[in-house]
């Protein structure tokens, strides 16, 4: 075996008995056969990192992300960290490094994320035995703020899908807003996907722009994003909209038009980068007088939309193809406020109990008492609650403590 740097390693195992060596000695073998065998008594941090990506980290990691990781240690971990040695690494390094990476304007959630780098890498090292110990338990990495996700309410959203309609990247955001997509699954969906007569549409794949590779067709972020949609009406007309205007795109073409089956492309047929369509989306956002929000964010007004108009959480979490109804809960419970009043209110329609005027009614009938106008008090108003309450379930009014009458029979 050989080190990072090329240079052969001799390494010599011992054990209490003859057959923890032999254990010892076939686990040595198989690390050595699979290229994981690093000396961390010389090798730095850089070294380390170099050889964790190339043999730990490129084959479970999509190729942006590979190569976002690559970038990120190469312009934060390294500079930093990279010359210590491996076996030499502290928790108060790390801490001390990340302090600096908040101290020079970094966002938190930028230094969070060097830090969770940083800490797969080690924990990889520790799981095979490359270091005995990892230096990132003891680090404490910032906070970072929850953030509140914006969207169109209703309205707004009718006014940008008006927007979209005398604009060629028009149909891509109101399909992406109409099904809930991820900006990857709207970029990669293609005709063979599409079942106008059914009415349906497969999520099967996302598209990525590397720097190394170019654009990247890659399987959805998880399982549960490989699903098929229905289509709502408005998406059905947009996408047969759509395959006629690209029809007459290609004559135009001619022979320049390259065939990916892309259902929203560039004008001869190849795939869309992220950014140009963000800063088309920002454009559309300002001439249609909307307030500026991130491309994703036609998700969640999806998203909110439909928790907004009743429909359950599940369904939701379905449709937009999160692994774990906890996501969808924590991100858009907030929305369905109305639906829990409406249940609060069906709880005390069964139980017979009258419902009582928000406060804000109350206060406004209290004034009106002093007025001289007819009508209870704030004070009536909960005595009235209470009373309805007391009847038909036997609680005993007006006393500190509740007590249920109970018959022996």
């Amino acid at each position: 075996a050989v080190d990072v740097k090329g240079r052969r390693i001799r390494k010599s195992v011992y054990g209490s008995t003859k057959q923890q060596v032999q254990t010892r000695l076939r686990r040595l073998n198989e690390d050595t056969a699979g290229g994981i065998c690093i000396s961390p008594a010389s090798t730095t941090v850089r070294e380390f990192l170099t050889t964790w990506l190339d043999t730990y980290a490129k084959p479970r990691l999509k190729s942006r992300v590979l190569e976002e990781y690559r970038q990120t240690i190469g312009n934060h971990i390294n500079p930093g960290l990279g010359h210590i040695r491996l076996k030499q690494l502290t928790a108060h390094a790390i801490q001390s490094w990340l302090n600096k990476k908040s101290e020079s304007g970094l966002a938190a959630a930028t230094v969070r994320n060097l830090f969770a780098i940083l800490r797969t890498a080690l924990r990889d090292a520790m799981r095979f035995e490359i270091i005995s110990r990892d230096p990132t338990r003891a680090v404490r990495s910032p906070r970072v703020p929850r953030y509140t996700p914006r969207f169109l309410s209703a309205s707004n959203a009718q006014t940008f899908l008006a927007e979209c309609a005398g604009r060629r990247l028009g149909p891509l955001f109101a399909v992406t807003l109409a099904l809930g997509l991820r900006i990857g699954e709207a970029l990669a969906l293609k005709w063979s996907a599409v079942n106008l007569e059914t009415n349906t549409v497969a999520i099967v794949a996302t598209l990525s722009r590397t720097k190394r590779k170019g654009f990247v067709f890659g399987e959805p972020k998880s399982k549960a994003s490989r699903r098929v949609l229905d289509l709502p009406e408005i998406a059905r007309q947009i996408l047969a909209r759509q395959w006629d205007a690209q029809a007459a795109e290609r004559v135009v073409v001619g022979p320049a038009w390259e065939d990916h089956g892309l259902v929203f492309s560039t004008p001869v047929g190849t795939p869309l980068d992220h950014s140009n369509v963000t800063k088309e989306f920002k454009r559309t956002l300002k001439s249609a007088g909307l307030a500026d929000m991130r491309l994703h964010d036609l998700r969640h007004t999806n998203a909110s939309i439909l928790v907004g108009q009743g429909v359950h959480l599940k369904v939701v979490q379905d449709l937009l193809g999160h692994s774990q109804i906890s996501v969808t809960a924590d991100t858009y419970a907030h929305i369905g406020k109305p639906q829990r009043q409406a249940a609060a209110a069906s709880m005390d329609r069964a139980l017979g109990v009258s419902v009582c005027p928000p406060a804000s009614a109350a206060v406004g009938v209290s004034e009106g008492v002093k007025e001289g106008l007819d009508g209870p008090s704030a004070d009536e108003f909960l005595q009235i609650s209470w009373e309805s309450l007391v009847s038909p379930l036997g609680i005993e009014p007006r006393t500190n403590r509740l007590r249920v009458c109970c018959s022996t029979n």
